[in-house]
């Protein structure tokens, strides 16, 4: 194999005199070419079998849950099935390339490898490339590619933004890729972008290796192929969807995958894909255009906080210096003197030197730092700033409803609506003039009257509420289209009375991109519903987003009462408390803490969960033969109650002493990805799973997956042969079901042998659980039969016999 350094050398030389050759052709005025400063790389010129740099790297665990991949990703060291050391997915091979490496495991399961950049480099423009050699086979879908930064912050895809700069599948053949992007109204199959044939009859996996890139400027995207000075797809705003969002100027970080299966490659993997199938990256390299080098930046000063309501904290500070442009990262804690780290960083990527942090507790004192980072580095940490949020004066949120838009806790997706359309802008957001806001991504997307003109209108019905009772209807508005006063003019009544009267966000919000709450004291009419109409006068009418809240204020709960707990299996145990006390119309949710130590402080490093609605929880997941003790804090707007009463359990001794199968599915400790069976097909339905009918259940995950007949109908079967066993050996054999499909009893009935003694006749497991998502344990005391074996059989009746785990004892 020739080495890296001579593979370079002989490409430089080859390169250099065609070049030269161009110059010597064109004229002097196509000659000037940008000059490029490598700002960024990583060669992976680690030994053989090293792991790429986790200061550069971070890696993803599990199936992605998308596109309907197959592929389990697995981290480097990742020694949990099907994951294994013994055959890594992603490692450096000592001839100076990484190796992301598809195995198609023995028990059946893909595996594969996915890395990514974030918070580590970030790029906002410059020159981003990969040298790479690609495996060609169905099924396989590598990619590099790159995800907006506010993706770290909660913007969902595809309005963070997503620059492909090379994806394969097998329907484009070895001698084609594509590169994309996608964006708010421009994703999925109506991505923008193109694909390109390598010229000469060159091929994915040519020896010599290709080169994918782009070369990336404020509101322009060129996407090339081995030169950068000849892209063959330049993108613009001028090429988006009138009215949809460029969302491209702003930091974006890398990734590197090689998927497989799913929804887009053609065919999908089969006995023809190869195994192990390697994509081969020499490099990847971040440029600057220009021949100055960044430095990191200075720490930001003068970090300032100041409360503007019960729920959000304005922070101001002076810019860092730096020969390139800085964003910022912005962290928050409740504890003075912290750290700044990942888990406690909310946002990045700010580009100016302010930042409002909504959506926070009424009554509570913040902490926050703010560091400046580019592709030079990132600064020190600023001065602290704190500040304490205002005392909540507008009673409980009732419901907050993101007209236009998705969930942005605590509102809801746009529901309760009549007529209208909608529309997005992934424009920045000034809070900072209201009280309470909304969050900033509410004001973005809207419900707007369907066509423009007097009278057009859209209206919402939103019931559940007291008769001719008084509640607060705060309207949420922002004009993130029109920039002059005047050109968005409408009328909003509630129930019948007129509250807005030629209301013109522009002007009474003092500008574009502004939020402006407008809030109404009203009573619900006598079928309790709130029906608020948007009338047009000019242009469409609009509305970001509606609140109903109660009018009374509240205040701190009670402690909750009467903590116990109680435990049910092996690995988990039950809670249950009396009920805070609170203000009347407040809603309380509680925060479960729990430690290995008696005594212990709740904290946020022993949290276990939040926002539980009711007065009991189920702790799973937990080690055998183990004491916990846990504690209770009663939330709501107002703050956090005292800790309740400490309460303490020990979970019983672990099961699956012998061996525990996740029937269709992967690992879940202590059950094994799925092994040993002969014929039938696998379901995966991620429904929430009721265990606590059943005496030491395994996980919920293994109810999720089933392995099921191939095929419907009476008489079909599939089989478990189970070895490893002393002959004539006693074990208690216990088989989970759980039916995540039918919602009626007799839906799917089939019969249970082991090692040919019909156990389980015309079973049904709705029937027998009481319910769908419920699990159910039947266990039967056999002998393992002359062979060490458990021949188990499962046989249709109805529909497709099901099991979703089998544990021996």
């Amino acid at each position: 194999m020739i080495s890296k350094e001579k593979k370079m050398k002989m490409k430089t030389s080859l390169l250099f005199l065609m070049a030269l050759l161009m110059l010597l052709m064109l004229p002097a005025a196509t000659q000037a070419q940008t000059s490029w400063t490598l700002v960024w790389s990583d060669e992976f010129n680690g030994p053989a079998g090293s792991f790429p740099s986790s200061t550069n790297w971070n890696f993803n665990q599990g199936n992605p849950g998308v596109n309907g991949e197959l592929e389990t990703y697995c981290s480097p060291g990742n020694n949990t099935s099907p994951c294994s050391t013994a055959n890594p997915n992603i490692f450096e091979d000592g001839n100076g390339n990484l190796v992301i490496r598809a195995i198609h495991t023995a028990s059946g399961t893909w595996t594969s490898g996915r890395m990514n950049t974030a918070h580590h480099e970030m790029p906002q423009y410059g020159r981003i490339e990969a040298r790479m050699k690609l495996t060609v086979g169905d099924g396989l879908w590598p990619a590099f590619w790159s995800l907006g930064s506010d993706n770290l912050t909660g913007t969902g895809w595809p309005t963070c933004g997503e620059m492909d700069f090379m994806e394969w599948v097998p329907q484009y053949t070895a001698t084609t890729t594509s590169s994309h992007i996608h964006g708010p109204g421009y994703s999925g199959g109506a991505a923008i972008g193109a694909d390109f044939t390598f010229p000469n009859g060159g091929r994915i996996d040519d020896a010599n290796y290709h080169t994918y890139g782009v070369v990336w400027s404020q509101n322009s995207i060129a996407f090339y192929r081995d030169n950068p000075d000849t892209p063959f797809k330049t993108i613009t705003p001028a090429n988006i969807p009138a009215g949809d969002a460029w969302v491209f100027n702003q930091p974006f970080f890398i990734l590197l995958n090689e998927a497989v299966g799913g929804n887009f490659p053609k065919p999908g993997p089969d006995s023809s894909t190869p195994n192990p199938a390697d994509v081969l990256v020499d490099y990847v390299r971040v440029y600057t255009a220009g021949g100055t080098t960044c430095s990191a930046p200075t720490a930001p000063t003068a970090l300032s906080a100041t409360a503007v309501s019960s729920s959000q904290i304005n922070l101001g500070w002076t810019a860092s210096t730096s020969s390139c442009s800085v964003t910022y990262n912005v962290f928050r804690s409740t504890t003075s003197g912290f750290t700044p780290s990942s888990s406690n960083q909310i946002a990045t990527g700010v580009t100016g030197t302010t930042f409002s942090d909504t959506g926070l507790l009424a009554s509570t004192t913040y902490f926050y730092l703010v560091e400046g980072t580019n592709s030079g580095g990132t600064s020190g940490a600023s001065n602290q700033g704190s500040a304490t949020t205002q005392a909540n004066t507008t009673g409980t949120l009732l419901i907050g409803i993101n007209a236009g838009g998705p969930g942005a806790s605590p509102f809801v997706a746009d529901e309760d609506f009549t007529g209208g359309a909608t529309i997005d802008h992934a424009n920045t957001i000034n809070t900072s003039k209201v009280t309470n806001p909304a969050p900033a991504v509410v004001y973005q997307s809207a419900r707007v009257a369907a066509t423009a003109g007097a009278g057009t209108n859209f209206s919402y019905t939103i019931g559940g509420f007291t008769a001719g009772t008084d509640y607060l209807v705060r309207l949420h508005f922002a004009e993130t289209f029109w920039t002059t006063a005047g050109s968005r003019v409408f009328n909003v009544s509630i129930n019948g009375t007129q509250v807005l009267t030629n209301f013109d966000i522009f002007a009474n919000a003092g500008g574009q991109n502004i939020a402006d709450i407008q809030q109404f004291t009203e009573p619900a009419n006598s079928s309790g519903q709130f029906v608020i109409v948007f009338t047009s006068d000019t242009d469409k009418a609009l509305i970001s987003g509606i609140e109903i809240d109660s009018t009374a204020a509240c205040s701190a709960p009670t402690a909750p009462s009467g903590l116990a707990a109680t435990a049910t299996s092996s690995s988990q145990i039950n809670l249950s408390w009396t009920a805070s006390t609170d203000g009347a119309g407040c809603s309380i949710t509680y925060d479960v803490f729990r430690s290995t130590t008696s005594g212990f402080t709740p904290s946020s490093s022993n949290q276990i969960a939040s926002g539980v609605t009711g007065t009991s929880f189920s702790n799973t997941g937990l080690a055998a033969a183990t004491t916990y003790f846990y504690l209770v804090e009663g939330v709501d707007s107002a703050g956090s109650s005292a800790a309740s009463n400490q309460a303490s359990a020990t979970t019983s001794s672990g099961p699956c002493s012998t061996l525990c199968i996740n029937a269709g599915g992967p690992a879940v400790t202590p059950f094994v990805a799925d092994e040993d069976f002969t014929g039938g097909g696998t379901i995966d339905h991620a429904n929430t799973i009721n265990t606590s009918k059943v005496t030491n259940p395994a996980p919920a995950a293994v109810y999720q997956s089933a392995r099921v007949t191939a095929t419907a109908g009476a008489g079909t079967t599939f089989s478990y042969t189970i070895g490893g066993l002393a002959a004539n050996s006693s074990h208690t054999v216990r088989l989970h079901f759980c039916e995540t499909f039918h919602t009626t009893a007799g839906s799917r009935v089939f019969n249970v042998s082991i090692n040919g003694t019909q156990v389980l006749t015309n079973f049904d497991i709705f029937a027998t659980a009481g319910g769908e998502n419920i699990a159910n344990i039947q266990q039967f005391t056999e002998n393992a039969n002359a062979t060490g074996q458990y021949v188990l059989v499962f046989t249709t009746d109805t529909d497709k016999a099901l099991i979703s785990g089998i544990e021996i004892d």
